[in-house]
Order: C-alpha cells, then structure tokens, then sequence
C-alpha cells in the first residue's frame, strides 16, 4: 500500500526550493534546491535515499524549474 505524500514548494526570487513528505508521520523522502535562476550558475541539487545529486542548468528561469 502507498502512503499518501505532500509535496512543499518555496519560490523565491532566484531559488525554488522543494520538500516531499510522506503525509503520516511527516517523514521527509525529498528535497532539493533550483538556485541562481536565470544564470549560468544555476544548479539543481537534491537528496533522496540518502544520496545526493547535482545538476547545471545555466540560464534556467523559474518555469523551467
């Protein structure tokens, strides 16, 4: 059986941030950060399972993200 999950978005002026949690408990299975938008610097970086990754996206803007 799948548990429901809720996905948290935070948009900033050059960031989106985001969370995802399993809705019982509040258990946090995701998150990552899309920053220096708009760009050659910008970046995705996120963790689940408890690894880490990294993207470059230069010049990615906020619908991008």
């Amino acid at each position: 059986m799948e548990l429901p999950a809720v996905l948290a978005l935070n948009c900033g002026s050059s960031t989106v941030k985001f969370a995802v949690f399993i809705a019982e408990g509040e258990t946090r299975i995701s998150s990552g950060i899309v920053e220096a938008l708009g760009t050659p610097g910008a970046a995705f970086r996120w963790s689940a399972n408890s690894q880490q990754r990294e993207q470059k996206l230069p010049g990615i803007d906020h619908r991008g993200a």
